[in-house]
Parts: structure tokens; sequence; C-alpha cells
């Protein structure tokens, strides 16, 4: 059970859950389920507001072939974003999956995982079907703990996006996405290592031409067993994507953007000993949006046409973003117990939101330069309760 209380006007929550996750005496399955509800009381109604989630499971857990079941649902008033981020409510997950793995050693691999899962996804209310995908993964690792992988995700067939509209009852269709992404790494152990990632995404649809590109790399130097040093560089691109812009009257009005995403970061550890550490971050994000002149209106089947005259000059803004943020993040860690930590943060950070989304990096970086900075500190403790422990407390003590 969790809570948030706030003084003012600004609304008030809690959510509390219970969870189960049981294995066999053997260890061969695993059952697990989940049931969840929040409550958020604004301030003014007397009515608190009552969402429910949930899930169970069953999964083979033992073996090198193993496969599993799941269902997940959430209502149209869950809501826990008091105590986090949630992207979405009122969905009715099925999930199943298979895989295989090997555990010994073989004459070149020291591991082998291959998987497969398929997902069928609805609204909860009203029950409409949604999309379904199917994914593939594989990852494996050498004798000389080189590791290497990738993965496939395709959306099968025409999906149907009822959140991007920003409007309920309404939906935006898309067909045939495809996701593939590969990577490779080195041996962790060793002085120098780096692990990098390549991917790319595409709509198998004739009236759409799409195509996005990731690249990562994330070079690591370990000095000593206590201190080292680690680069994460991360760049984003696509093209031909469509979503929200606004709305004019009934009309919601779609954009065709150029998106571009790069991530920069900068760590440094120092481990005094197992217990104890510091750590320091700097960390840049940018991102931009560029529209398309000609604007889409959304139709109700779910398509989108281009006809109906809207452009980025005639909607009242200027629906190009772009977005900067800088954080600098020191950190303290002291693990005084098992699995229990306190933490000691501080944080200064830069942002800036504007729509000069054809800058360039160098440029848009010095603008975020000029911003203020704001300064945050923080102490968070968490402590793990053993439930064997307590048990036999309580055991002693009878």
């Amino acid at each position: 059970n969790t809570n948030v209380i706030r003084d003012g006007d600004f609304r008030d929550a809690n959510v509390t859950a219970g969870l189960f996750n049981i294995n066999n005496k053997k260890n061969t399955y695993n059952y697990e389920g989940a049931i969840k509800v929040s409550n958020v009381n604004y301030k003014g109604i007397d009515e608190i507001t009552t969402g429910v989630s949930g899930g169970l499971g069953f999964n083979k857990i033992s073996g090198n072939y193993r496969f599993g079941f799941d269902y997940e649902m959430a209502d149209t008033k869950f809501d826990i974003n008091d105590m986090g981020i949630q992207n979405q409510n009122n969905f009715s997950n099925f999930r199943s999956y298979i895989s295989y793995r090997t555990f010994k050693p073989t004459k070149n691999l020291n591991n082998l995982n291959l998987s497969m899962n398929i997902n069928y996804e609805r609204l909860f209310k009203p029950s409409i079907y949604t999309g379904k995908n199917i994914g593939i993964n594989f990852n494996a690792q050498t004798k000389k703990l080189f590791n290497f992988g990738g993965n496939l995700n395709w959306n099968i067939g025409k999906q149907y996006d009822f959140w991007e509209p920003r409007t309920e009852g309404r939906y935006f269709t898309f067909k045939n996405n495809l996701n593939v992404n590969a990577w490779i790494g080195t041996n962790r152990a060793k002085k120098f290592s780096f692990m990098t990632r390549q991917g790319f995404a595409t709509l198998f649809d004739k009236d759409r031409d799409v195509f996005v590109h990731f690249f990562a790399v994330d070079p690591r130097i370990r000095f000593t067993d206590k201190f080292s040093m680690s680069y994460s560089y991360q760049y984003n691109q696509g093209i031909g994507g469509r979503g929200y812009v606004t709305k004019v009257n009934d009309d919601i009005i779609f954009g065709q953007r150029k998106q571009k995403t790069i991530e920069n970061s900068i760590s440094g550890t120092y481990n005094f000993n197992s217990f104890h550490g510091l750590s320091l971050t700097f960390r840049n994000y940018w991102s931009t949006v560029t529209y398309d002149h000609n604007l889409y209106t959304l139709q109700n089947d779910g398509s989108t046409i281009n006809t109906t005259g809207y452009d980025v000059d005639n909607i009242g803004f200027n629906p190009n973003t772009n977005f900067n943020t800088w954080n600098l993040d020191f950190r303290y860690s002291w693990q005084f117990a098992p699995g229990s930590q306190l933490t000691a943060l501080y944080r200064n950070s830069l942002f800036n939101y504007d729509n000069m989304s054809r800058e360039g990096y160098f440029s848009s970086l010095g603008t975020l330069l000029d911003q203020p900075i704001e300064h945050i500190f923080s102490l968070r403790m968490v402590y793990y309760i053993d439930y064997n422990n307590i048990k036999n407390v309580f055991k002693k003590r009878s």
C-alpha cells in the first residue's frame, strides 16, 4: 500500500496491491497473479475515483524448453500516475511464449537463449480488438565471454491505436509494423569493453513510407576493481511517422513528421567496498520533431487524409518541437543490510523547450546552457523485510 497526500487543492491518491508468486515443490511450474486498486480523490469532489488492474500467469520454469501464458488487464479508471508513470489503462492483454535455453557450455558457447512470444490485445471497455504481434528473441555468449543477440517484433495486420487520437471512441490505424535490432558486447571483465546496438523499423503499407534507424554504443573502461568510467551514445532518427497534433472543432489533426533523438551520457563510479559507493553522471538528451507543411485529418475508420486544407500555418501554433535537457547527478549509496539501501542524491539540471526544431545539435546545446540551473537534493531509504526472518523471530518467542 502506498499513498500520496498533498496540501492545498491538488488531488490525493492511494494504491493498494496484492501479489502472489508460487512455485510447486519441484520448482518446475510457477503460478503468479496480482490485483491492484487505485483510489484518487480530487479536492472539492466528494467522490473517490476507484480503478482496478490485475493479472494471472502460468509458467514452466525448468528444463531447456519452457513456456508460459498470462493475462493482464486495467479498467478505464485505474490510475497510478501519482506513484510514477503509467502509459495507459483500459487494456485486456493475453500473452504466450515458448523458449529454449542451454545451461551447460557447448564446444563454442557458454549459453544460448531462443524465445518467441505472441501477444493479443483488446480494450477492456468496450471489449474491442486493438492488435496482435509476434516477437522472436535470441542471445548467446561465447567461450571468450563475447555476447551477441537480436530480436524481431512484427505487429501483424491492421492495428487500432485508441490512445494517439486523445479523444474517447476514436482510433488511428496502421499496418504491419516491423522492428528489428541486433547487438554485440565484449567481455565486461576486461579493462576495456563495449556494447553496440543497431536496429530499424518500418511499415509494410503501400500508403505509407516510414523508416526509423537506431544506433547506440557504450564503451567502458575499468581502471581498477573500484573505479570505472563509461560513455553512452544513442541516436534515433525516423521519417514518415504520423501522430496527433491538435484538434480543430471536431477535426482531429495529425501530422507526418521527422524525428531525431540524440542522447549522450558519461558516468564514473567509485566503490569504497561492497557496501559504500559514489557515482557521478553527466547526461544530455536532445529530441526534435519537424512536421511536413500539409497536415492530415483523422477519419472515422482510423485512416488519415491531407485534402482538408490544414497545414502548419493555419492551426494557430507551431507544432515543431525542440526539447533539450541536461542532468548532473552525484550519488552516494550505502547498502546497510541485505536488499536495503540508503541513497543520497544531488542533481542539477537545465531544461529548454521551444519550436526551433531545425537547429543543429550545438546550436540547441548553446541555447540550453543559457537557461537557469535547477538544484535538487534527495535522500531515499529502502528497507527489505525478509518474511523468513520475521517468521523465525516469532517461532523463537513462542
